[in-house]
């Protein structure tokens, strides 16, 4: 099988500014199977914030999710 899947932009709030990343939702069935957030995205964030990449990734994850 292969799942569907399409990136989209989450925007992540970190210490009172707000960033965008992106993530690839993938879906089966048109049910959420895996969030991932782009690495450059991540990567470009977490150098502007001081914060490690993989702490904005999980955020950007987690907000992708919780929509």
């Amino acid at each position: 099988w292969v799942a569907d899947r399409e990136i989209e932009s989450v925007t992540v709030e970190i210490a009172g500014s707000e960033f965008e990343v992106g993530v690839k939702l993938a879906t089966v069935d048109g049910n959420p199977y895996d969030v991932s957030a782009e690495l450059d995205d991540a990567l470009a964030v977490a150098r502007e914030t001081d914060r490690p990449v993989r702490a904005v990734m999980r955020q950007a994850e987690t907000a992708a999710r919780d929509r």
